[in-house]
């Protein structure tokens, strides 16, 4: 995917594209619930929680790339852009009512095919301002791997204590629904998560003790390791003479629970990764 055709309004674009194609396929007459549960992983109803997180998640998007292109006001004609908006606004909507809904087609149906063009602007026209690092659906897939595998370990370890396996089960779940929601949120929220649960540890210096004892340590520092380089920018990743390293505050704990990993010889190799650098072209209040 080019550069330059991730951002939030590209984010909202694709989730509406889906959703758009969806309501006029075959399996239109499947409930919104069924069907954006499956689209973001969950499982109806088990997973009602997360769903309803999920739709929040995207009226808050919704709301978020209107915001993004009014402030464009003077340089980009803004009344064209949101000219046929309001379509998107009024199929999320149905979110404070998504159960109601009988189907997809019903879902979807305030969302023309001019409007679906239009939206697709909105995110070719953020692109000349703002710019997103965005992870493959491979990478995606090899972390929602390696955080299924810990949460696994970190459940069945008989060497950690209650209170620290109730902590951690909760912030390793928390990093597989980020990972989940990256098509919603991008990769703020997931370097949000990793982040406090790598302070939380740095904190809790009792826990990341009695963590460096347990047999599960390295594979909880791995986790965090490669999920910390794939965040990395593009400049320490794609440079080809030097290889990705974790940040400073990871290396701390990974130091201090499983110093090997860090040893190329040693642990299993970090993979590779696709990450574009995130930066801003030029702001959208036009600061550089």
């Amino acid at each position: 995917m080019a550069q330059e055709k991730f951002n939030p309004g590209i984010r909202l674009h694709r989730l509406m594209a889906w959703a758009h194609a969806f309501g006029q396929g075959p399996q239109a007459g499947m409930p919104p619930t069924q069907a954006w549960a499956e689209h973001f992983g969950f499982t109806w109803p088990t997973d009602s929680g997360d769903l309803l997180r999920a739709g929040s998640d995207v009226l808050e998007l919704t709301a978020d790339v209107r915001g993004m292109v009014e402030s464009l006001d003077g340089k980009e004609n803004v009344d064209m852009l949101l000219r046929r908006f309001g379509e998107v606004e009024k199929v999320m909507e149905n979110w404070a009512q998504v159960a109601a809904v009988p189907n997809m087609q019903t879902f979807i149906s305030p969302l023309s095919d001019a409007g679906l063009e239009s939206l697709e602007y909105i995110g070719d026209t953020l692109g000349r301002y703002i710019l997103e690092r965005e992870v493959s659906e491979d990478t995606l897939t090899s972390l929602r791997s390696t955080a299924d595998e810990t949460i696994t370990l970190v459940t069945e370890a008989d060497d950690l204590d209650d209170d620290l396996r109730i902590w951690l089960l909760d912030r390793l779940h928390e990093i597989l629904k980020q990972l989940d929601l990256y098509k919603v949120s991008g990769i703020g929220a997931l370097e949000r998560v990793l982040d406090e649960t790598v302070g939380g540890l740095q904190r809790r210096q009792g826990w990341l003790a009695r963590l460096g004892t347990s047999k599960v340590a390295a594979r909880v520092a791995y986790l965090l390791m490669v999920i910390d380089v794939t965040l990395q920018s593009a400049a320490a990743i794609q440079a080809l003479t030097t290889a990705p390293s974790p940040s400073p505050a990871v290396t701390v704990i990974v130091q201090q629970v499983a110093p090997n990993i860090l040893t190329p010889t040693q642990g299993p190799p970090l993979p590779g990764s696709d990450v574009v650098e995130a930066g801003v072209i030029e702001s959208v209040d036009g600061s550089a």
